[in-house]
């Protein structure tokens, strides 16, 4: 391997933001430590009232790039007008509260340069939860082939790709319209834009932990009412008004959909709305195994207290 070609690849990060002073300095931090280095960093700041320019202006390195953006609390338009001025060959996104490891750069890098055919790379992730680390166990052979390969069918039944967990090419961002910026879609416009590259491309994967994220009262993905209706436009977008899918597709993306739904509503306490859910996930899907084990799964996670209903 050519070191100087490797080098050569340049990763745009981008980093959307509003009023996360507290948090925003520990994610650049985590930027500043990549044992690789070819990388700009795009922070866009939705005219934050707190700290947040204030801590981002204590980081003078050149790569960090802060602009302000109204984006009228649409997270997509700033991930878009980042995206537009970035100056990579590769995108990557990292959330304002959300950490990389160390070597997650790197290691991107030299797969991609091993597979320049690569148009979008994931990897796995842990959670930073009240101050503790919890680790996933790698994944097996069945889980990894729903999540590299031609997956979208895979990926229409639920969200596998985490957003902090992505590099993805800029052109091919490009071609597919970046995300989608309509406010009913709002925290599932990144599932919206895996799905349009997903149809027409293969992903690929790491099976290596390499980023953490954040779970916090202030999560965006704590409110289960707005996470139902987004998810639910991207089944209505991509399911029932997909071209090309096939019925027994379709009755799988509905009944994974339902209990999700269902787990979300047992993990809150509302019992009934769960019950509700998972009889139609039953009715759709019963010779499903996945949709019995996703439910018991949710029921042994409330037993044991978690809190954060939403965070996987």
């Amino acid at each position: 391997m050519e070191t100087a070609k490797v080098d050569d690849v340049k990763i745009s990060i981008i980093m959307p933001t509003y009023n996360y002073g507290h948090f925003i300095g520990e994610s650049i931090q985590s930027v500043l430590a990549q044992t690789y280095q070819n990388w700009e960093l795009i922070v866009i700041d939705n005219y934050s009232d707190d700290n947040t320019e204030e801590v981002v202006s204590s980081f003078d390195d050149p790569r960090i790039h802060y602009l302000k953006f109204r984006n009228n609390g649409v997270i997509a338009a700033s991930r878009n007008e980042g995206i537009r001025q970035a100056t990579g060959q590769y995108v990557g996104l990292l959330d304002s509260d959300d950490l990389w490891a160390e070597n997650k750069l790197e290691l991107v890098v030299q797969y991609l340069h091993a597979h320049p055919e690569t148009v979008l790379l994931h990897h796995r992730k842990s959670s930073l939860r009240d101050g503790k680390i919890y680790h996933h166990l790698p994944f097996s052979k069945s889980k990894l082939r729903k999540r590299e390969g031609r997956i979208y069918e895979s990926l229409l039944q639920e969200n596998i790709i985490a957003a902090l967990t992505v590099v993805v090419k800029k052109e091919i961002l490009d071609e597919v319209g970046c995300f989608n910026e309509s406010k009913v879609l709002k925290g599932a416009e990144d599932w919206d834009c895996w799905l349009r590259i997903a149809r027409k491309y293969r992903i690929d994967f790491i099976n290596e932990s390499l980023a953490l994220y954040r779970e916090h009262e202030a999560a965006f993905s704590r409110n289960i009412e707005t996470w139902i209706a987004c998810n639910r436009d991207v089944i209505s977008r991509h399911v029932l008004n997909g071209e090309e899918i096939s019925k027994q597709t379709r009755a799988r993306s509905l009944a994974i959909h339902h209990v999700n739904v269902a787990s979300l509503y047992v993990l809150a306490g509302q019992y009934r709305r769960g019950l509700a859910e998972w009889v139609k996930s039953i009715s759709i899907g019963p010779f499903n195994p996945r949709i019995y084990i996703i439910f018991i799964k949710m029921v042994l996670r409330k037993v044991a207290g978690n809190k954060y209903p939403l965070a996987t």
